[in-house]
């Protein structure tokens, strides 16, 4: 749109603009004279650090006082702006100078967030003044920290003032985050549920029953995103989802209690296999495994990049027993019919498998005996 390159014009300018809409001024963000008010000198990065509660932000950044896109994810608790001195403009920069390079941004957002805690944890009480303040800053802390390796060495011990944050509830309800955290039994997720106008989500709590209800797709809060990074370890089986006509997912629900069975119904399990195999995010995906096919079972820090990992909300992760689907997705070409799938076994999967099983004794015959009984169970519905 033409007001869009009239933003990213202002914004990369350093000559005022005015613009007038229905003779009336339009008011551009100021920039300050691109002052800032933390250097932080490892990184060689200028900030401004702003606390957010509501929803997340995405970071402004500039090089050298001139500003550029980026396609960092946005952060959840604080609103940040950042100035980027360190690193070579032909480096980081694209060619037209507007935007970091995408190959940067990993690294420079890691360089972001090492500088915050250092600013951050040397100027907490200057940052969050009052009692409210330096518990989303304290969100912040806790929340990022076992995000990325560097940070896991520090002692947060004196910053767990977010355990005091009181989360609202509905019927004018209020919960300590910490004792909520600590008695959940069961979390669900409500897709599409509230006003399309209420920004957020909303929450109640009965009986150790966690509902987080949302407007949209996913989460819509920092406080949800929280909630469940602290809670994700715990769960120990997928109760129940479900999804509308259109393919969109209306609910959720999770059991965090002790459970000897398998993670997922086998019910829910051939509704997540035959949805795996009707897109193609990548030709070959990660699934739940069932217990009767351990033998697949991948360890838990098994990844490969291109490959998609199952999951249901984009804001929310959780662990299960994995392993890797023997069928691979194509598009057609065909708009009625747009994937379809195939089974493909080969030595370079067995191999894969077995260089990053889960069980040490399980042996690479194991595996590929395994694979024909999963296709034996699971192969006669593909393409239905």
């Amino acid at each position: 749109m033409i007001i869009d390159e009239i933003l990213d014009f202002e914004n990369a300018s350093s000559i005022p603009l005015k613009l007038f809409i229905n003779n009336e001024n339009f008011e551009f963000s100021s920039k300050e004279n691109c002052y800032f008010s933390y250097f932080e000198h490892t990184n060689s990065l200028e900030l401004n650090i702003y606390q957010n509660i509501n929803n997340n932000k995405h970071v402004n950044s500039y090089y050298k006082n001139q500003f550029v896109k980026n396609s960092f994810y946005p952060l959840a608790f604080l609103a940040v702006e950042v100035n980027i001195h360190k690193e070579k403009a032909s480096e980081i920069l694209a060619l037209n100078r507007n935007k970091i390079k995408s190959e940067c941004e990993d690294k420079l957002y890691t360089q972001i967030l090492e500088s915050l805690f250092i600013i951050i944890i040397k100027n907490f009480s200057s940052l969050f003044e009052n009692d409210i303040d330096k518990q989303i800053g304290s969100l912040f802390l806790e929340y990022y920290k076992n995000d990325f390796k560097s940070l896991h060495p520090l002692d947060l011990s004196n910053y767990s003032y977010w355990k005091k944050y009181k989360l609202s509830l509905e019927n004018n309800k209020e919960i300590e985050i910490d004792h909520l955290i600590n008695s959940i039994k069961s979390i669900k997720i409500s897709y599409y549920t509230n006003n399309h106008l209420r920004r957020g989500d909303s929450f109640s709590f009965e009986n150790g029953n966690f509902i987080i209800n949302t407007s949209n797709h996913t989460v819509n809060s920092s406080i949800s995103q929280f909630i469940f990074s602290k809670i994700e370890d715990k769960i120990t089986r997928l109760i129940n989802f479900e999804y509308d006509e259109n393919g969109n997912l209306k609910f959720v629900e999770f059991s965090l209690e002790p459970n000897e069975g398998d993670f997922i119904s086998e019910e829910k399990y051939i509704e997540v296999l035959e949805k795996s195999k009707s897109w193609n995010r990548s030709s070959r995906k990660i699934i739940p495994c069932l217990k009767k096919y351990s033998k697949l079972r991948l360890k838990d820090e098994a990844y490969i990049g291109y490959v998609y990992h199952f999951n249901l909300d984009h804001f929310i992760e959780f662990k299960y027993p994995k392993m890797v689907s023997p069928f691979v997705v194509a598009e057609t070409g065909n708009y009625e019919s747009k994937y379809e799938s195939s089974i493909i076994l080969n030595d370079k999967l067995y191999n894969w498998v077995f260089e990053n099983r889960y069980d040490p004794t399980t042996t690479k015959k194991e595996i590929i005996e395994n694979y024909k009984n999963f296709i034996l169970e699971f192969g006669q519905s593909q393409n239905d």
